[in-house]
């Protein structure tokens, strides 16, 4: 069955959708999809325009959805922390990539945030990746105060990294099969 996208979507692609999620990131209402070409759009329902008739010039000053990539590969598991930011992604890649929202088109890298940096979920950068799994990644989430995120692999693995540090702290092995 072929993707549908409208011609006003802001997915750059037609690919399906293979997760939706819906959460807070701070105190923004945000629903998240990823899709089987990488690209994970944030959407805030508060801007959604649900009318048929074409958008007034009202509707047009509402927030855009925020597009990332996931580096085209094929994204399935979701995860979001409401007072870190953060929205993580897991792929068929066996990575997962985290996206501190609250930095989102400022420069980055050591200093670039100023004092903000001890603020920041990743180390005053806007974007992670863990690299650890074997094979496709799921299923993840994070702990409630979002230090940690747990994924668990298709290779049989649930590993539990330092969000900060991006480091394995724990890895279980819990036997090959399909985790979702």
């Amino acid at each position: 069955m072929a993707a549908s996208t409208s011609p006003n979507s802001p997915r750059p692609t037609r690919a399906p959708i293979n997760a939706i999620k819906s959460g807070f990131v701070g105190s923004d209402e945000v629903l998240v999809t990823v899709d089987d070409d990488g690209f994970v759009v944030i959407h805030f329902p508060s801007s959604i325009v649900t009318k048929s008739t074409p958008p007034s010039d009202a509707d047009l000053a509402l927030r855009p959805p925020i597009v990332l990539s996931n580096n085209g590969s094929s994204t399935w598991g979701i995860a979001i922390h409401p007072s870190s930011h953060l929205v993580a992604v897991s792929a068929n890649s066996w990575r997962i990539r985290l996206f501190d929202l609250r930095y989102r088109g400022r420069p980055q890298g050591p200093g670039a945030l100023g004092s903000s940096d001890a603020q920041s979920s990743l180390g005053g950068v806007e974007t992670a990746e863990l690299v650890g799994h074997s094979h496709n990644v799921p299923c993840i989430n994070f702990t409630d105060d979002g230090k940690y995120l747990g994924s668990c692999s298709i290779d049989g693995t649930c590993i539990v990294w330092n969000v900060r540090t991006r480091q394995s702290v724990s890895i279980l092995s819990i036997g090959e099969g399909i985790f979702w």
